[in-house]
């Protein structure tokens, strides 16, 4: 894939949104192009600091009243820069490899936008947390074994579609329902071999 079918690809998964302090305001579509709906994500509270930025835990009450729950990481821009990763190929690692290829695998990436500072990333909420916990509570030998199978087998993946995660460690390993460990929020470089090897 060239560079313009990467930036014509992250397009669609471009969000209207605003991040504020408190709050994310997003305007969603209609799928049948009636009209549109402004949903505000409250800030809940923080997940995680990195690298870029710090992932926070966004919540939002539906019509119907039930909560709905996603992570949102918060990169600086200017930070990205000084290292030298382009947030694009952060956007195209997030797309790529949050397919329904890839179900349970990762997590599932909601979209993205940005203001000058910040590129933000809407993801899917975890709510058991990361590894690191529960190695500090303790593992057996057979979770521990599923847990590092599905590690090897994210980042085999991960450099099959020509990835490579630069910051593994529990504290970015995040747990589903089901005790896998998809490999969450990475951050990425291009993989030696390169970025559409497979």
């Amino acid at each position: 894939m060239d560079q313009e079918e990467v930036l014509a690809d992250l397009e669609k998964h471009r969000l209207q949104a605003e991040f504020s302090s408190e709050s994310t305001l997003q305007t969603v579509s209609s799928l049948d192009g009636g009209g549109v709906t402004k949903q505000t994500w409250k800030r809940a509270r923080p997940l995680g600091f990195g690298t870029f930025g710090q992932v926070w835990q966004e919540a939002m009450e539906s019509e119907y009243g039930d909560w709905h729950y996603r992570a949102v990481k918060v990169c600086s821009r200017a930070q990205m820069r000084r290292v030298g990763v382009d947030y694009r190929r952060e956007l195209d690692a997030f797309a790529k490899l949050s397919t329904s290829q890839y179900s349970g695998l990762f997590v599932l990436f909601n979209g993205w936008w940005m203001d000058p500072q910040n590129v933000y990333l809407a993801m899917e909420y975890l709510g058991r947390g990361d590894l690191s916990k529960y190695i500090i509570m303790g593992l057996d030998e057979i979770e521990a074994r599923e847990v590092m199978e599905n590690i090897t087998h994210g980042l085999r993946v991960m450099h099959q579609e020509g990835f490579t995660h630069r910051d593994i460690k529990p504290q970015v390993t995040m747990l589903s329902k089901a005790f896998i460990a998809p490999g969450a929020y990475p951050i990425t470089a291009e993989h030696p071999r390169g970025p559409e090897t497979a």
